[in-house]
Order: C-alpha cells, then sequence, then structure tokens
C-alpha cells in the first residue's frame, strides 16, 4: 500500500499540471465539482488560490474565511513553534483574534502555509509565472458536499465563482 501512495503525483504535481493544461487549453471557464465532497484537509484551498491568482489570491481566501483557530499539538508538530502562538493543554483556549476582528495578517499567513512542505512545493513548482486565473470559475455542489468540500465552494467566491447545484447539508 505504501509503494501505491508513493507513485500518487503530490499535490504540487498535479496543481502544476492544472496551469500548464489550463494554459495549453486556453481554458476561460474552470470547473471545480466538490459534489458529494464529504470534506478533507481544509488546507487544499489555499493550495488552488496560490494556483489561481498567487499571494493576493490567498489574502483574498483568507478574507473570506471566518475560523477559531487553536494552535494544538498536532498544529506545532507540523508547522513548528514559531511565534504565531499556540493553544496550551487547555481544551477551552482558542485564538478569538482574527474572529473577531476579521483580520489576517498577510505575512503571518504567508508564514504560516510557507511552513508546510507541501505550500513549499507548490511555490518552487508553479512560481509567479505558473499562476492561471480563468475568465470564469464555476463550482458544483449537492447536498452532500459538507466541511472543507464545502469551504472550496465558499472560499473560491472570493475569486468572483458562481457556485451551481443543491445548498450544502
Amino acid at each position: 500500500m505504501g509503494d501505491l501512495v508513493a507513485a500518487l503525483p503530490s499535490m504540487a504535481e498535479t496543481l502544476r499540471g492544472l496551469v500548464e493544461a489550463m494554459v495549453d487549453a486556453g481554458t476561460e471557464t474552470l470547473i471545480v465539482d466538490v459534489r458529494d465532497n464529504p470534506g478533507g484537509d481544509s488546507q487544499f484551498v489555499f493550495h488552488l488560490a496560490y494556483v489561481l491568482a498567487g499571494f493576493d489570491g490567498v489574502e483574498r481566501f483568507a478574507e473570506a474565511v471566518k475560523a477559531v483557530k487553536r494552535r494544538t499539538e498536532p498544529h506545532r508538530e507540523r508547522y513548528g513553534e514559531g511565534d504565531l502562538g499556540t493553544a496550551t493543554e487547555d481544551p477551552a483556549e482558542y485564538d478569538l483574534g482574527g474572529f473577531l476582528d476579521g483580520e489576517e495578517d498577510p505575512e503571518d499567513l504567508r508564514e504560516l502555509l510557507t511552513r508546510a512542505e507541501g505550500f513549499v512545493d507548490l511555490v518552487d513548482a508553479v512560481g509567479d509565472d505558473g499562476r492561471y486565473e480563468p475568465d470564469r470559475i464555476v463550482v458544483a455542489t449537492t447536498a452532500g458536499t459538507m466541511s472543507s468540500g464545502f469551504a472550496v465552494a465558499a472560499q473560491l467566491t472570493a475569486l468572483n465563482a458562481e457556485v451551481v447545484g443543491v445548498p450544502s447539508g
């Protein structure tokens, strides 16, 4: 099983391929199909934003997000200690600052994202020249589109995407 997983292309490779295919085809409309997507890694949407619009797109996505952050032990293991702050072992300790004031410091966001190896790979693979923002983005949803599956649809509206289909349950 490990060999099968290792043979899968990385997100950076997949998204770089997406950009190349859109450029080669002169894609005017990107259709993102999240129908019946139960969710998964909520960081994917930031990878997609970067491919479509660079760090400007990532910042627009972040402005569209309202989230209560809790920097837990798994978070610290993935992104390191840094100066972004972390929750203690107290399960009631959350960072409400960004949720209440609606502001996400773009430099903090950039620093956080570039701590993730996959995002760094994407920036290296795509670079600023690899971005491709099509004229139109359409996101297809169903009542079975949930969690970070729906976050893709919601956050793509920051890039003027149209969401079509049945509202999420």
